[in-house]
């Protein structure tokens, strides 16, 4: 199968001055043709988006692009590069109801330590769950090929993580670093007291938060930062995702921890104490079955709510992230 290289004309987005309540959102003009070899991307600089968010200081250059799945499905993408020299690549994929864009001022943050990022949009269903995984093993051969010797991490949150832990059984060839951001739902990881709990979350909400996380709890915020381009979307709206996704969902979640062993990969599981669609006693259970990888790191991190990829109102969790880039390839 033939991989084009991602490599794109783009603009260069300046450090904004007297733009506050401006962020730095490229327009999706590529919505995009899948790319070609040799063909060149137009990016729209900075747009308004919400006002009250806060574009993040350092320059960057962004571009929007869309790599064509082996099924034929256009896979979006938006790459986000630091002036200063790369020292690593994160490959991230985005969760159910969050678009590549979503991944900005994160992407800002990580480039200001020198971290290049891909963020891409999960697509809305696929023919077979494992299509998934194709996908981002598709778009890592790409990013590989197009930045040799430049260390990669490999990270998803919610549906993503699911996906990025699927990846890293069926095809981490090279032990390459992953990180699982609150992963979603996998009842089969909980214990009978807690999976009652969460069973009585689909007749009462309250009785699923005061009990367990769960994703039942309606109205729940994505995200704790009012800035976020997510704040306004409520937890009752992921039930409007399909059915067949969350199926999809537990068997990536239940096959990546029967393939664990074949990788020995380090990992990163983090989880906000504030996640009210994520199941954490669910997902501490299934960190267990990485144990055998080079480095398995499970954290919880407070007052973090689900859709981690917004919450860099917490610098506690944004500096860790960081970290364990930049240090996991150490190992």
């Amino acid at each position: 199968m033939t991989i084009h290289a991602l490599t794109r004309t783009a603009t260069t987005v300046p450090a904004p001055t007297g733009t506050a309540g401006r962020p730095l959102v490229a327009s999706a003009d590529a919505s995009a043709t899948p790319r070609a070899a040799g063909d060149s991307l137009r990016v729209t600089a900075v747009s308004a988006a919400k006002p009250g968010l806060v574009a993040f200081a350092p320059a960057v250059s962004r571009a929007d692009g869309a790599l064509k799945a082996s099924d034929g499905v256009a896979i979006q993408y938006r790459v986000t590069t630091p002036t200063t020299p790369v020292k690593a690549i994160a490959v991230m994929q985005m969760g159910t109801l969050s678009e590549k864009e979503a991944f900005d001022d994160m992407a800002g943050q990580l480039a200001a330590r020198g971290i290049k990022s891909y963020a891409a949009t999960s697509r809305a269903e696929a023919p077979t769950y494992k299509q998934h995984a194709r996908d981002l093993d598709q778009l890592v051969a790409a990013v590989r090929r197009d930045n040799p010797g430049v260390p990669v991490t490999v990270m998803g949150v919610s549906l993503g993580a699911a996906i990025a832990s699927d990846w890293n059984g069926r095809y981490n060839r090279n032990n390459t670093p992953v990180v699982a951001m609150a992963p979603v739902i996998l009842p089969r990881f909980l214990k009978p007291k807690d999976l009652v709990r969460v069973s009585a979350g689909f007749a009462s909400p309250k009785a699923a938060q005061k009990l367990v996380n769960s994703p039942m709890s309606v109205g729940a915020p994505l995200t704790t930062n009012a800035r976020s381009l997510e704040a306004d979307i409520p937890g009752a709206k992921t039930m409007f995702v399909k059915a067949s996704l969350f199926d999809d969902v537990t068997k990536m979640g239940t096959e990546a921890a029967v393939l664990a062993h074949k990788s020995k990969a380090p990992i990163f599981i983090a989880m906000g104490a504030e996640d009210k669609v994520g199941v954490n006693p669910s997902t501490k259970a299934w960190a267990q079955s990485f144990r055998g990888s080079a480095d398995l790191k499970v954290q919880v991190f407070p007052g973090v709510a689900h859709d981690m990829t917004q919450e860099t109102n917490h610098p506690e969790w944004v500096k860790s992230l960081g970290d364990w880039i930049l240090s996991s390839h150490t190992h």
